[in-house]
């Protein structure tokens, strides 16, 4: 068996060509990227970012599942039962010495695209709005999410370099779960 192979059995339920070659390109990474986490050759800092880069990447894998399955399954946007957007109309009056105006506006329930919400709001609205998947699954998504959003570095409090071999394997373990849920979902539709 080709190398290759490996990597494009995986992920054959996903129909978008496209998506899916990048989605085995990234496969294909992280399991390349993986064996360096344990090479004799890199400090354990390094072998820290490595494992933080795995993570990152399976994180986009678990989020792009999860936004094909929706669109593929129901929907291709959904309105906010929280969130407003609001439409200037005309601006009233400047408040003295500030930002400040009194403005008339027109306000209406946010609308998202899934394909453009962030990873938060798809996840909260995959278990919440449509039930695409149980509480637990719905936690360690949000783990994975937490663990992904580390890439903002101008957002982190401490400093992060501690990514391990445990955090890697659970978050590994948790998106093979996720994808299997995905897998379902997608085959039982085309039954």
């Amino acid at each position: 068996m080709r190398t290759n192979d490996i990597y494009e059995k995986r992920f054959n339920y996903i129909d978008d060509e496209n998506l899916r070659k990048h989605m085995w390109d990234a496969f294909r990474f992280v399991s390349e990227i993986t064996t360096l986490t344990t090479s004799a050759h890199y400090s354990d800092e390094i072998k820290s970012s490595f494992i933080k880069t795995a993570i990152l990447y399976t994180a986009s894998l678990v989020e792009a599942n999860i936004a094909y399955c929706i669109l593929t399954l129901w929907y291709t946007e959904f309105e906010s039962s929280k969130e407003w957007e609001y439409k200037i109309i005309e601006s009233l009056k400047k408040v003295n010495y500030s930002w400040e105006e009194i403005i008339l506006c027109k306000r209406s329930k946010k609308n998202y695209k899934i394909n453009k919400c962030d990873f938060n709001v798809l996840n909260n609205f995959a278990y919440k709005k449509i039930n695409l998947y149980w509480e637990s699954v719905f936690k360690e998504i949000d783990y994975i999410r937490k663990k992904r959003n580390k890439i903002h570095l101008m957002s982190l409090e401490d400093i992060d370099r501690i990514y391990s071999q445990d955090q890697m394997n659970r978050v590994f373990k948790w998106a093979r779960d996720i994808f299997k849920v995905v897998e379902k979902k997608l085959k039982n539709k085309k039954q």
